[in-house]
């Protein structure tokens, strides 16, 4: 059974979601011109989906799946700033699918093109050091797989909200990267008023961290 503050987390997150979808996915559907603008659309239509994967494999308990969204999570938030800077030879690379993420270059260009003040850096370390151990079910999940001698999850709470909280950010940039290009400066700010109700609601948990366990 889901904790009070779990809960709480993954309503919140779930609401958030919805509204920015709405925002996006309106009956009049996004003017689409470009490749470039094509390839937005299907990143954010993509990290949708992990998004919302990762909701549920949450609320049904299955942790490992969930935790291993992370890495498709935080790639399509990496390919939708990369496109967006509109950088002709990178779109090339990913129209041909030679496009590979360099995960200690890309975060800092995207901080110093967008004026991000190291945002995006520093949501990129608070994912790295347990990422990729994660994602192919290294170490770290494996020390996750028991309580003492019993084989159960064994996942903190804290470390839970954790994703859910840089996921639900990450479907935050990747939004407001999408409205930027399609939509006008109203629907902006709606983002910006969404993120920040969104902030404001994160359940207060003490020692919210994300990393390797000793």
């Amino acid at each position: 059974m889901l904790s009070n503050s779990l809960a709480e987390a993954l309503r919140v997150s779930s609401e958030s979601a919805n509204k920015l979808d709405d925002l996006v996915a309106s009956p009049c559907g996004l003017p689409i011109k470009s490749v470039a603008d094509w390839m937005l659309a299907s990143q954010w239509a993509i990290n949708a989906s992990v998004h919302n994967s990762l909701l549920t494999l949450f609320r049904d308990n299955f942790h490992a799946g969930a935790f291993s969204l992370l890495r498709p999570a935080f790639e399509t938030l990496v390919r939708v700033h990369l496109i967006a800077m509109g950088d002709r030879r990178v779109i090339e690379d990913m129209r041909t699918d030679r496009f590979r993420i360099k995960f200690f270059k890309h975060p800092e260009k995207v901080d110093n093109h967008f004026h991000l003040g190291g945002d995006f850096k520093s949501l990129y370390l608070r994912i790295m050091n347990f990422m990729h151990s994660a994602v192919h079910m290294g170490m770290e999940q494996m020390k996750r797989q028991f309580k003492g001698d019993d084989l159960a999850p064994n996942y903190s709470e804290q470390e839970i909200i954790a994703v859910i909280e840089m996921s639900t950010v990450a479907k935050f940039m990747v939004t407001s990267r999408v409205v930027e290009r399609f939509q006008t400066d109203a629907e902006q700010q709606v983002v910006l008023s969404l993120l920040r109700e969104f902030t404001s609601r994160q359940p207060q948990v003490d020692g919210t961290t994300l990393g390797p366990r000793g």
